[in-house]
């Protein structure tokens, strides 16, 4: 939802960033990787969050953070539950 409301506000503020950015399509949802790397892509471009306001360039470094844990959290969890398993049994 927060990346939701981040792309959506850089669409309607700042159609130049969306277009350069490659905006995510709905169609074709790969577990929203899409929009998460649209976030990810802004964060990493001063030029552009020099161009927002202090709000959006908060929400998108929270999203971007969020991203990144998430990914440690599950990662943590792919490798960690089959070994739990595997030394229960």
């Amino acid at each position: 939802m927060l990346d939701d409301e981040v792309l959506s506000r850089l669409r309607t503020e700042h159609p130049d960033i969306w277009d350069a950015l490659g905006p995510p399509t709905r169609m074709i949802d790969d577990w929203g990787m899409a929009r998460a790397r649209a976030i990810e892509d802004f964060c990493r471009r001063p030029d552009f969050v020099s161009q927002c306001d202090r709000t959006l360039v908060k929400m998108a470094t929270f999203a971007s953070m969020y991203h990144k844990i998430y990914a440690l959290v599950v990662g943590l969890a792919v490798v960690g539950l089959p070994l739990a398993v595997w030394k229960c049994t």
